[in-house]
């Protein structure tokens, strides 16, 4: 009997650093800009708003571009952030 294979999840969070209360968390099966507007989403909801994000350094957040453009995908999340 063939054996299935198991599917796996990314975990989307946002915790409080200094209380380490999640404020939101969201799974799907890849990390993408949507997935990180609705956690944000979710965050707001409960939570109303934010002082600062700290985030890791993945392009969702950052770009290496040297010659980027507002419009870019990689940089739609800090833009969104920064109209808030």
């Amino acid at each position: 009997m063939k054996r299935k294979e198991k599917k796996k999840w990314a975990l989307h969070a946002f915790i409080d650093d200094s209380t380490g209360i999640v404020l939101s968390a969201y799974f799907d099966k890849q990390e993408t800009l949507n997935v990180y507007y609705r956690a944000t989403k979710q965050m707001f909801e409960n939570y109303e708003t934010w002082k600062e994000v700290l985030t890791d350094k993945r392009t969702i957040f950052y770009s290496n571009k040297k010659n980027r453009d507002q419009n870019d995908a990689d940089r739609q999340y800090g833009f969104m952030c920064n109209q808030l």
